[in-house]
């Protein structure tokens, strides 16, 4: 766990749904080292909602709600390319294509510096 709190540094740590693994890693770093990470964090799912509510409507002009959020799903619909779920260097891969993807997206409607594109995908403590 030290080596991984170093590697982290001050480093902003971007994931899919990463909330759930920043619970786990401050859990093993409270019981290891009798503290929590306070690196900022951005999440991937996080930007895609709010990417794809933030204009994207049926021809009856509603939200689609009903939407996968899977780093797959996320993937096959933004034609991105797929890697294999659940294996940690494949989800890796899968979610900075995701996120190099979303960060273009954001670009072109707008969102120009870290702080707004923190603001859109930020973790919630």
């Amino acid at each position: 766990m030290p080596e991984f709190i170093e590697f982290c540094s001050n480093s902003l740590i971007v994931g899919h749904f990463v909330g759930l693994d920043m619970h786990f890693l401050n859990k093993t770093s409270r019981q290891v080292l009798g503290g929590t990470l306070s690196n900022p964090g951005i999440d991937t799912m996080r930007l895609a909602r709010r990417f794809k509510d933030s204009g994207r409507t049926d021809h009856y002009g509603h939200h689609d709600h009903a939407s996968s959020y899977t780093l797959d799903a996320l993937a096959k619909e933004f034609n991105l390319p797929v890697f294999k779920p659940h294996d940690a260097l494949e989800d890796a891969l899968q979610t900075a294509y995701l996120f190099l993807y979303l960060l273009k997206k954001f670009r072109d409607g707008g969102i120009n510096s870290l702080k707004e594109l923190y603001q859109a995908g930020r973790i919630r403590s």
